[in-house]
């Protein structure tokens, strides 16, 4: 799997009207998307980043996939 992308991959493949549903199946806004990976980023190393660390995989997962597919 690929996870490196930039912003510019995302204006290519209007990622932004791209679908992805929460863990209870309702359509997640882009930027909330944004706003869980970058609270990870943050605070990733620290003893808080388990609390975005299982979504922010899944959205790489799921840009990843869109992107290069």
């Amino acid at each position: 799997m690929n996870n490196e992308f930039n912003i510019i991959d995302f204006g290519r493949k209007k990622v932004n009207k791209i679908l992805f549903l929460d863990s209870v199946g309702n359509i997640m806004p882009f930027e909330t998307q944004l706003a869980i990976l970058s609270h990870y980023l943050h605070l990733k190393g620290t003893k808080y980043e388990a609390t975005y660390k299982e979504m922010a995989v899944r959205l790489i997962e799921h840009w990843s996939k869109l992107l290069y597919d």
